[in-house]
């Protein structure tokens, strides 16, 4: 999943107006953070990630991913393993 996914599902359909106002974030920094202008801070990723349904690992590696893509880096994180968690 993509960071881009992670936040329309976070979003569940509904206006960045609406979701800011529901999950009590600042409705410009939700639009940026949905523009790609700016990614989230620690607080506000866990937040989204359990609004998505997401495992937060999961989502933290998707963010770090993310901006080691935005800077230009190569990102040398670790694979997920779904069945490490069993």
């Amino acid at each position: 999943m993509s960071y881009r996914e992670l936040i329309e599902k976070a979003l569940h359909g509904r206006s960045v107006l609406k979701a800011a106002m529901d999950l009590n974030i600042p409705q410009p920094s939700l639009r940026k953070y949905c523009n790609g202008e700016r990614m989230p801070p620690f607080d506000v990723a866990l937040q989204l990630a359990n609004e998505a349904q997401m495992d937060p690992g999961e989502v933290f590696l998707m963010l770090a991913q993310e901006e080691a893509r935005r800077s230009g880096k190569e990102f040398r994180g670790i694979e997920m393993d779904p069945l490490r968690h069993l």
